[in-house]
């Protein structure tokens, strides 16, 4: 449920840019990667990057928790 929630969370856009529209240096990535997005629109290596750099924890975690992870949408999926 923990690995749920934090993907969840790393990857809510709206939530954030409502409630921290006043506050730019709060932002999450995913706001952040709108803006760079906004100031960098010819430069697609730059977003590329930007994005890449911005999958890294997700991708850490789920390696690092694959095993918990997918038996946990196993055991959901499995009618006992």
């Amino acid at each position: 449920m923990a690995l749920f929630h934090f993907f969840f969370a790393w990857n809510d856009f709206f939530g954030p840019l409502i409630y921290l529209a006043r506050n730019r240096k709060a932002n999450p990535i995913t706001v952040g990667l709108t803006d760079f997005n906004g100031l960098y629109s010819s430069e697609t290596q730059l977003i590329l990057a930007a994005a890449i750099i911005s999958m890294v924890l997700p991708l850490t975690i789920f390696f690092l928790a694959q095993r918990v992870f997918i038996q946990g949408i196993v055991i959901t999926g499995v009618d006992k």
